[in-house]
């Protein structure tokens, strides 16, 4: 990695990514309790068991073998899948989220925005680091470069973090588009 200079300006595309990541992170916290809570109360009301509670292979901590949690939903016999997930959506819409089909999770949505605008700051930020996203291959180093890189925008920026990040109420849609409209810009502009 380069050192860069005293003079170094922060690009508008590097700026932009920051905020947008900004944008995204605030979606994905405001949103994970609430699906989470969404998708334990719906199990929590189906009781589900396990594919495999009548065998060896059954693994949850519960002797029920009922699934509580989300993260054990690769447990459900692909009958319950289908109840589970065509509930989930009317419950999705029950509690006020713009969900198209059945199986999108409006928390995955932001966590995909979430990835989207890290790549961006990624790509965005080569021009000062020279570190590609094919070199960042290990999560917590990529996470840490992350976070390091929004750091040196802010301090490089020299403003208030409230002024840098001002204007930044977008709704999911506008967000993805925003997304899509700089990494078409980057893509577009020669290395």
């Amino acid at each position: 990695m380069k050192i860069p200079s005293k003079n170094l300006q922060v690009s508008d595309d590097l700026l932009q990514s920051v905020k947008l990541n900004t944008v995204a992170q605030a979606m994905v916290l405001s949103l994970k309790p609430t699906i989470e809570q969404i998708q334990r109360d719906l199990l929590t009301e189906l009781q589900f068991t396990s594919r495999w509670a009548d065998n060896e292979r059954a693994c949850l901590d519960q002797p029920d073998q009922i699934i509580r949690e989300p993260e054990h939903l690769h447990h459900l016999k692909d009958d319950d899948s289908n109840v589970y997930f065509s509930r989930l959506h009317q419950e999705y819409i029950n509690n006020g989220f713009d969900v198209q089909e059945i199986g999108n999770c409006p928390l995955l949505k932001a966590e995909w925005m979430l990835t989207q605008t890290e790549n961006l700051i990624i790509d965005c930020a080569e021009y000062v680091t020279e570190i590609t996203r094919d070199q960042l291959t290990n999560m917590s180093h990529r996470d840490r470069y992350i976070d390091v890189t929004i750091r040196m925008v802010f301090g490089l920026c020299k403003m208030e973090s409230s002024k840098i990040l001002k204007d930044l109420r977008l709704d999911p849609d506008e967000l993805s588009k925003s997304i899509e409209t700089l990494q078409k810009a980057k893509d577009q502009k020669p290395d």
